[in-house]
């Protein structure tokens, strides 16, 4: 009973999602369907549908399953957290923003496209993913 370890995941369905970045990198003429010619068919029809306004080969659902938080957490004995005065210490390690599974979307971020553009105009220029990060942390009870 020292040690708790518990996991947080999001799983999202039903929406699609399209790949902005790559669409703008084309009419740069810099997307992966102009750029490289070893690129696949599909690759190379999609961004010549996208040089005449059409963005379907851009297209790719939005599912995907995000782990949000795993986290480890160990009670010290009461005996080592007498050392601090305390009566009782918990030392947790937790990671978060960990990763995406179950993700067809090959952009940058799958969830960084998803924010509704404040200016009406259409999809904007994605941002980057969330940040992620682990944290340390010590509780002592007085």
């Amino acid at each position: 009973g020292a040690v708790r370890l518990s996991a947080m995941a999001d799983y999202r369905t039903g929406s699609t999602i399209l790949n902005v970045s790559e669409i703008q990198n084309c009419f740069f003429g810099t997307c992966r369907g102009l750029a490289d010619p070893h690129a696949s068919l599909a690759d190379q029809a999609a961004a010549q549908a996208a040089l005449k306004g059409g963005y379907t080969g851009f297209a790719s659902s939005g599912r995907f399953l995000a782990v949000r938080e795993l986290s480890a957490s160990y009670t010290i004995p009461q005996r080592a957290a007498g050392v601090l005065r305390a009566r009782g210490a918990q030392l947790s390690l937790s990671g978060r923003n960990l990763g995406y599974f179950m993700r067809e979307f090959e952009g940058f971020s799958v969830e960084s496209t998803q924010a509704i553009p404040s200016d009406g105009l259409g999809p904007q220029n994605p941002g980057p993913p969330m940040a992620r990060y682990w944290i340390l942390r010590l509780t002592l009870d007085y």
